[in-house]
């Protein structure tokens, strides 16, 4: 597999591009209506998106909210036995696996995000949703991560974290731990 590639397309809301190919990437979007959308493109060819090791930065970005959602933290101050009980915390996170079903569409019906971690890979899985109706583009699956209104609010606070985390990355400089985990990894 090809290294992890990141692209910033800048404008008033940067768009986040994580490609492996040209084919199959992950846009990250914060558009004008205030949400966050995890468009995944390629999805005639995959329904799946491979984070790994091979780009440290953006590793281990995903790892921390992998690792704040199942821990069920939030980026600020919150009390965790107080966010099981008032959330739909056991919604978003089961057996390990979040899943992020679209605040666009019916809970049950619309498209999904499932994220795993296996070994030092994380998986995010794309689900087009039941009805196909709502399945225009087959190359293409689109979620809607809602920052006002959302099903997992104020889970979706991770999530724009996330977001900011990848775009204040800066691209040009490389770092000395990227340079050592690659050298480890190729061994």
């Amino acid at each position: 597999m090809e290294r992890l590639g990141i692209k910033i397309i800048e404008g008033e809301y940067p768009r986040i591009i994580l490609y492996n190919s040209d084919e199959v990437y992950l846009e990250i979007s914060f558009v004008n209506n205030l949400d966050l959308y995890f468009i995944f493109n390629g999805a005639n060819k995959s329904q799946k998106f491979i984070i790994d090791e091979s780009n440290v930065r953006v590793y281990d970005i995903f790892n921390k909210l992998y690792n704040d959602l199942i821990d069920c933290k939030l980026p600020f101050d919150s009390d965790k036995e107080r966010l099981r009980r008032l959330t739909n915390y056991s919604l978003l996170v089961q057996n390990n696996i979040i899943t992020w079903k679209s605040d666009d569409y019916p809970f049950d019906i619309g498209p999904s995000f499932k994220i795993e971690k296996v070994s030092d890979i994380i998986n995010i899985t794309f689900d087009r949703g039941k009805e196909n109706e709502y399945n225009i583009n087959n190359r293409r699956v689109a979620v809607r991560i809602r920052n006002s209104g959302s099903l997992y609010h104020p889970f979706n606070a991770n999530f724009m974290t996330l977001y900011h985390e990848l775009c204040n990355l800066d691209l040009k400089q490389i770092y000395i731990d990227e340079i050592m985990d690659l050298r480890r990894i190729k061994k």
